[in-house]
């Protein structure tokens, strides 16, 4: 079985409060809630498919992600 690792090519994170804003450029991404309800994040982040066989069958994904800080328990 082959194997591929993509990498993200493009990142933001959203939020509730600044809701006309994209962080763009920031060092992290952020999700869930910062500090009480209604300040909700949400991160989106964008792979390159195109190097994917147009007939290979994905059998397994993951997606590994790194904690910084938790603000909320």
């Amino acid at each position: 079985m082959a194997s591929l690792t993509l990498w993200p090519v493009q990142n933001v994170y959203v939020s509730e409060w600044y809701a006309t804003k994209n962080f763009d450029f920031s060092i992290g991404l952020f999700v869930s809630q910062y500090q009480q309800p209604g300040d909700d994040y949400r991160s989106l982040i964008q792979f390159d498919l195109a190097n994917l066989p147009i007939t290979g069958t994905i059998e397994k994904a993951d997606l590994e992600l790194k904690i910084y800080r938790n603000e909320v328990s």
